[in-house]
């Protein structure tokens, strides 16, 4: 609870400041550019802390960037009052667009994650394959086995021959044979022979 809240606050924190930095940045621009050009520098912090946020952020520095342009440029400034329907229409489509900005950018960071974690799979899987080409008997390809996928799961991994193993109970045996049999995991915490360690 207590990260979310702390999470929460760095997200507007990071809205403000850069929607702050934003409305800084176009003041000065202002003498040189038409308030629906001003209107695109908006979008900037919204694309950015999207990317970094995801679509939650993206839409918090949209709302606040709509506000903050329309307060501080739209006529009449420092009011929420919108006196021009074309100044509505830039508003308007200010929101959206950044709303829509959000959203894209959102998307690209959530792929981005994806296939990072895809690549790590892929390393792994050729070290593990690299490791298990270089050994030279079953006991060894086990053992290479064994530490590589426990240690990226964290769980205990043990190959066992349901034939041939007498260390297994009874009840894990007939589970191991299950499981090879129909290619489904039996044992505790599945739903086929839950007794079975």
């Amino acid at each position: 609870m207590a990260d979310s809240s702390i999470s929460s606050s760095h997200l507007v924190f990071e809205s403000l400041l850069c929607v702050g930095l934003t409305v800084g940045a176009s003041a000065l621009a202002q003498p040189w550019l038409s308030l629906s050009n001003l209107a695109f520098l908006f979008l900037v912090p919204v694309i950015f802390v999207a990317s970094k946020r995801g679509l939650a952020g993206g839409l918090a520095t949209a709302l606040l960037a709509t506000l903050g342009f329309n307060f501080f440029f739209v006529p009449p400034a420092y009011t929420l009052h919108v006196a021009d329907v074309d100044n509505l229409v830039t508003l308007l489509v200010l929101a959206l667009t950044a709303t829509l900005v959000s959203q894209v950018a959102s998307r690209l960071k959530a792929q981005a994650m994806r296939a990072e974690a895809l690549a790590q799979v892929s390393d792994r899987l050729a070290a593990l394959t690299q490791d298990l080409a270089a050994c030279g008997d079953e006991h060894a390809v086990r053992a290479i086995t064994e530490s590589r996928i426990e240690a990226w799961t964290g769980a205990k991994l043990c190959f066992v021959d349901p034939e041939a193993d007498e260390a297994l109970s009874p009840l894990d045996a007939a589970a191991a044979r299950w499981a090879v049999a129909h290619t489904v995991e039996a044992g505790r915490g599945t739903e086929v022979m839950i007794g079975a360690d």
